[in-house]
């Protein structure tokens, strides 16, 4: 039994070691370029920001605008982190998105709000 189970696990692991890396360099624990996410993710994404992001920093609708996705980073938790990147007119923020597992209820909480990044 043993032994099966300590197969099982070595091709568990050889399987998501030659299928997760895509050719794209992972630092365990951090944050990776979401290259391949969904543009029906990228829209969930955005509007929930849209929603979430006034109140925060001194962030109000007008200061949003029609803000722009420049980049977004994923992160596997207990979960999926979202570091998305965005500018809105001459200014740029960072925020982090939480989405908990589907078995938690799957809701997406905002994590921080970074206004003083580089352009």
């Amino acid at each position: 039994m043993n032994n099966m189970l300590l197969s099982f696990v070595f091709f568990y692991f050889t399987l998501v070691w030659a299928t997760g890396f895509e050719g794209r360099s992972m630092m365990v624990g951090g944050f990776i370029d979401a290259q391949s996410l969904e543009p029906s993710k990228v829209e969930e994404l955005r509007s929930f920001l849209s929603k979430n992001l006034p109140g925060h920093d001194g962030i109000t609708d007008k200061f949003l605008g029609n803000f722009e996705i420049r980049r977004i980073e994923t992160q596997v938790v207990a979960g999926t982190n979202y570091r998305v990147h965005l500018k809105a007119g001459n200014h740029c923020i960072t925020a982090v998105i939480w989405e908990k597992l589907p078995v938690y209820g799957g809701d997406k909480e905002l994590l921080s709000v970074d206004t003083n990044c580089p352009a």
